[in-house]
This record gives structure tokens, C-alpha cells and sequence, in this order.
């Protein structure tokens, strides 16, 4: 799937779709298809609002983790654009979580719906 093929009403973006970010080991919904769509995340960009500690913080679709990565002290941000969108499961969202109970991410995540 090239994104030039995908049309532009099938993009989607979020920003902390709850209030106060992702905090502890508590999925967040960012993206729901249709039952007959996925879910393509094309860039992610997370950052550890926590101000001390270090936590994975990973993207997933239905429980199959899409991506995943480390947030510590000296790196608190990272900032991802995939080549190639992630390509999540049929009818399942994208969701985010820290796997450290607590600490705090916030997190933006963009990308598209598609039937393929």
C-alpha cells in the first residue's frame, strides 16, 4: 500500500483521545476501522511526560504489537514516520500503551483506513 494510492477521506490523525495522555499500562484507543477495514498507522510520535523514569511505550492492533519503543530520561521523545504504514488486523483499532505502571506518554499517532 503506497499512501499516494490512498484517498485523502480515508486519513485519520489523534492526539491523547483521553484526557491527561496515556498513563500507566492501560491500552488507548487512537483509530477504529470498520468491520471490513484496517487500520494503517503511518507515523507515531510519543513523548515521556512522567519527569523521571523510563518506560516501553508500544502501538498495537486486537493485541499484535505493531510497534514498540523506549522512552527514557536522556531520550524522552521519539518521532517515527513509516515508509511502509504498519498494517493492523481487519476491524481491530490502534491503540497505545505504556508497559511501566506509573508513568505518563503522550502520544500522536496519523495514518489511513483501506480495505487491502
Amino acid at each position: 500500500m503506497i499512501l499516494a494510492d490512498v484517498q485523502t477521506s480515508n486519513y485519520w490523525s489523534a492526539t491523547n483521545p483521553t484526557s491527561g495522555g496515556i498513563i500507566n499500562t492501560t491500552p488507548v484507543t487512537y483509530a477504529t476501522p470498520g468491520i471490513s477495514s484496517r487500520a494503517y498507522l503511518a507515523s507515531i510520535n510519543v513523548w515521556n511526560t512522567s519527569g523521571s523514569g523510563s518506560t516501553v511505550v508500544q502501538a498495537a492492533c486486537s493485541g499484535t504489537v505493531l510497534w514498540q519503543g523506549e522512552l527514557t530520561t536522556s531520550c524522552p521523545g521519539i518521532s517515527m514516520n513509516f515508509e511502509i504504514p504498519l498494517r493492523g488486523i481487519v476491524g481491530g483499532p490502534i491503540t497505545v500503551q505504556c508497559l511501566t505502571t506509573g508513568q505518563k506518554v503522550w502520544a500522536t499517532l496519523s495514518g489511513f483506513f483501506d480495505s487491502q
